[in-house]
């Protein structure tokens, strides 16, 4: 693992020739990425990094100043406190504006970078378990699942260290405020 995070650091610090990062129509990227996981409503005591996936499909040549995809994604994060624990998992469509930075700017080192924003809409499985005492002094186990409607608004960076390779960065409040990870473009 040691070696391959040194590559990569090396591929990255050393750079690329310039490989076209935005999104255009019927291209495809895909990614898996780790993060900061958005819960804020309990006293924990650990969180467990959110893991998140996606799949996207550009749709269209250039619209403005850029090009708009749609895809999928899923998600997982979850919390310990108290004797408990807190799940949640959440899939759903996005779509996104990837903006075409080179055209923008004028500049053609943005060409491995992909500049993006976009909203997602899906269902967010929750699921609380704790135990506890009661006042007869027997244990006792709580459990609830909910399902809840859930919107997001995101915004992300992709760099490029290869044609079909790079890493990005993505900020939103679905399941994950900061969320850093590989993609691959086929």
């Amino acid at each position: 693992m040691r070696k391959v995070l040194i590559l990569l650091g090396l591929v990255l610090t050393f750079g690329t020739n310039g490989f076209s990062q935005t999104l255009h129509s019927g291209e495809q990227t895909a990614g898996i990425g780790i993060g900061i996981p958005a819960i804020s409503n309990y006293s924990v005591d650990s969180k467990t990094p959110s893991i998140t996936g996606f799949y996207e499909y550009g749709f269209t040549d250039k619209v403005g100043i850029g090009h708009i995809g749609g895809g999928a994604v899923f998600s997982f994060a979850g919390a310990d406190y108290r004797g408990g624990n807190y799940r949640y998992s959440l899939v759903g469509p996005r779509a996104s504006y990837h903006f075409d930075m080179t055209d923008i700017t004028g500049d053609k080192a943005w060409d491995v970078v992909d500049v993006y924003a976009g909203v997602m809409s899906g269902l967010r499985f929750e699921r609380v378990k704790y135990e506890y005492t009661d006042v007869w002094g027997d244990r006792q186990t709580y459990k609830e699942t909910e399902t809840n409607l859930i919107t997001d608004i995101f915004v992300g960076i992709r760099y490029a260290f290869a044609d079909q390779f790079g890493v990005y960065a993505e900020a939103g409040y679905g399941v994950s405020y900061l969320t850093l990870g590989v993609s691959y473009r086929f």
